[in-house]
């Protein structure tokens, strides 16, 4: 986050295009950089554009309708 924006809150990911985002990273505090990971097996080879959604905060209430979203896409390949 830029400096006196907010903090990181929540991030979560969209592995199939589906529009749901199923898996929650952990994030502890409320800091302006954070680095989330996970791991995720495709069942079968194809094309998939995989959706990292962030939310930032400028007050620490924790009112969800605050929130600021942030999409980031990364195509992933898969082969046999």
């Amino acid at each position: 986050m830029p400096p006196r924006t907010g903090s990181v809150v929540a991030a979560e990911w969209d592995f199939d295009g589906s529009g749901s985002y199923p898996v929650k990273a952990q994030i502890k505090g409320r800091k302006a950089v954070v680095t989330v990971s996970t791991s995720f097996a495709f069942d079968k080879p194809g094309t998939y554009f995989v959706t990292l959604r962030g939310f930032s905060q400028r007050k620490a209430d924790g009112t969800p309708f605050a929130r600021i979203r942030n999409l980031a896409r990364a195509r992933v390949v898969v082969r046999n």
